[in-house]
């Protein structure tokens, strides 16, 4: 092993044995120390990834975990640390599940919905998330309900897989079509409608709509 993956493995076991409140990240390290298998390799990679966004952030690495660790229910945050990170299918999500972090810690989300971003960015395609995060002509419109505002946009726009993926992972739910919605069947909201077809909408979920936000953000507090 190099100079600079043994630098690595010494970064990633203090702060791994320090987010872990089970105890095995150490031992687990610990072995990695001895040889560096092509699994190792991508863990590792993916850890690097991992602390990309408090270094874009100017955060270091001892201010992240004495943050974290400051609050009540950290635990719930850092339990699965090297599990959800071993979990992600690319290097991305790695980077995203940072910037999650860092909301949670600036108070952007709870904890539960912290769990539930999780969730959704172990499960969703990244390529569908890339192109709500980048694509600058994907635009929400809001539609509003008897439950309230809620941002959507046009199935039609989109292939009939990618609105499938979305709801599958969490982002998005199917909706009915307008004219079923009660405010939508009332007078003076439908006569403003009837020179057009029904539409029928897809609504970003309220912890879809967050996870957006986040991503989308290129800078964050600390």
């Amino acid at each position: 092993m190099n100079k600079k993956d043994l630098e690595i493995v010494d970064n990633f076991l203090s702060a791994a044995t320090s987010l872990d409140p089970t105890g095995a990240s150490g031992f687990i390290v610990d072995g990695l120390k001895t040889i560096l298998s092509i699994r190792d390799k991508i863990y590792l990679s993916k850890y690097r990834e991992f602390w990309r966004a408090p270094e874009e952030n100017k955060i270091k690495i001892e201010d992240f975990i004495r943050r974290t660790k400051k609050k009540e229910d950290w635990q719930k945050v850092g339990g699965d640390f090297m599990l959800v990170i071993d979990s992600f299918s690319c290097f991305d999500k790695c980077h995203y599940y940072e910037k999650a972090w860092i909301a949670w810690l600036e108070k952007k989300i709870n904890v539960n919905e912290f769990q539930e971003i999780i969730d959704i960015l172990q499960k969703v395609f990244i390529g569908d998330l890339n192109s709500l995060i980048n694509n600058e002509d994907f635009n929400f419109l809001d539609i509003y309900s008897s439950n309230g505002i809620y941002k959507a946009f046009k199935e039609e726009e989109f292939e009939a897989p990618f609105i499938m993926r979305l709801c599958n992972c969490g982002i998005a739910l199917k909706w009915q079509e307008l004219e079923d919605d009660p405010i939508a069947n009332s007078k003076e909201y439908f006569d403003c409608r009837l020179p057009f077809k029904i539409e029928r909408y897809c609504k970003i979920t309220e912890v879809g709509k967050k996870l957006i936000e986040i991503l989308k953000t290129s800078k964050q507090n600390f």
